[in-house]
């Protein structure tokens, strides 16, 4: 697959206006039924009602600058670069990747697709979501003690986003770099666990990077682990 190559459609699919507005900490807009309402932060007016998010449809539109469009306009006019431009932007920012490939460039084989896919990773995350309640009674309920979710960076997420809600587990490359959030449901919601679009499970042993000396032991869950380490087995 070419390097520069952008597959808009799953860009769009995969990231939100929700997730747009987290990532540039835009956190004054207010509820209105289906949509998020308040000052335009594209050119910074003093409407306080002039910019609309629609979050069903993951639009935007402001009364006062013009300008609309999708997530990718939106990254534009932030940004002042071209949609394509946007979209690189946000495909880097969420780790959003795809196994498509341009019609211009040669069909690999199997094998070739294979290998070539063991050699991709996932990419370090540049933010860190914020505002993490690690004393939240769920985790307490699964036996994870409060220095335990300190230790982890485990959570009740309460903020904006497709975690929100979710008690959020930062996952780590084998040197150390937060390329994930995994997010468990707390109550009967499905799915019980949230990943990102594009991430590669196969390709992270959690809490790897914290391995010393020779002998590992390899546990199911997310929460085996902790408790594996809270039982004293770093």
């Amino acid at each position: 697959m070419e390097k520069n190559w952008v597959d808009f459609k799953l860009v769009k699919s995969a990231v939100t206006m929700q997730m747009v507005l987290d990532h540039y900490q835009i956190h004054w807009l207010k509820k209105s039924g289906e949509e998020l309402r308040g000052r335009c932060p594209i050119h910074q007016g003093e409407g306080q009602q002039s910019f609309h998010v629609s979050l069903t449809k993951n639009a935007f539109h402001c009364f006062s600058c013009k300008a609309r469009g999708n997530v990718l306009d939106f990254v534009g006019a932030m940004e002042k670069c071209s949609v394509r431009e946007a979209a690189a932007k946000i495909q880097d920012w969420f780790a959003v990747t795809t196994n498509l490939m341009p019609v211009e460039t040669k069909q690999v084989s199997k094998t070739e697709k294979r290998e070539t896919d063991s050699e991709v990773g996932n990419k370090p995350l540049n933010f860190e979501l914020k505002g993490v309640d690690l004393g939240h009674p769920y985790l307490g309920a699964r036996g994870i003690t409060k220095e335990t979710a300190e230790i982890f960076g485990v959570g009740l997420f309460s903020g904006r986003g497709s975690m929100s809600g979710r008690v959020i587990i930062p996952i780590r490359n084998e040197r150390g770099e937060l390329v994930a959030y995994a997010g468990r449901a707390i109550d009967e919601s499905e799915p019980r666990y949230k990943l990102p679009v594009g991430f590669r499970k196969s390709h992270v042993l959690f809490n790897f990077h914290k391995v010393e000396g020779e002998q590992v032991i390899i546990v199911e869950g997310f929460f085996d682990c902790m408790k594996v380490w809270q039982a004293g087995y770093s």
